[in-house]
């Protein structure tokens, strides 16, 4: 079984740069589940499009602190995926990626584009 096929796939990003925005959207086209973002701000569309949580102010340690307090919320057979979508949410996930990794499965954003 693919990642993606999982039944109780949910999916996560930092940031919500443009390469996230596509990213999200293929995933919508897949799974029909919305992304969850967390991010400083978002426009008004991006509200209705992803599933939205707010970090601010953006610091390293909140934002670890925010991804693994919304791991810790999900239920035992939900399946997080953690996506990096550019290299600054490649970097963040690869510094902290020891404790991140007992929360989710990471993934690159062309991992996706192959499907």
């Amino acid at each position: 079984m693919n990642w993606i096929d999982h039944e109780y796939l949910v999916t996560v990003m930092i940031g919500n740069s443009r390469e996230g925005a596509l990213v999200a959207k293929r995933i919508y086209k897949l799974t029909q589940k919305r992304t969850h973002v967390f991010a400083e701000k978002f426009s008004l569309l991006q509200r209705f499009k992803y599933i939205t949580h707010k970090v601010d102010p953006w610091r390293d340690f909140l934002v670890i602190e925010s991804l693994i307090a919304f791991a810790q919320s999900l239920e035992g057979y939900h399946f997080p995926v953690l996506i990096s979508c550019n290299e600054s949410s490649q970097k963040l996930i690869e510094k902290y990626s020891e404790i991140l990794d007992c929360y989710y499965v990471s993934v690159k954003a062309c991992d996706i584009t192959e499907y």
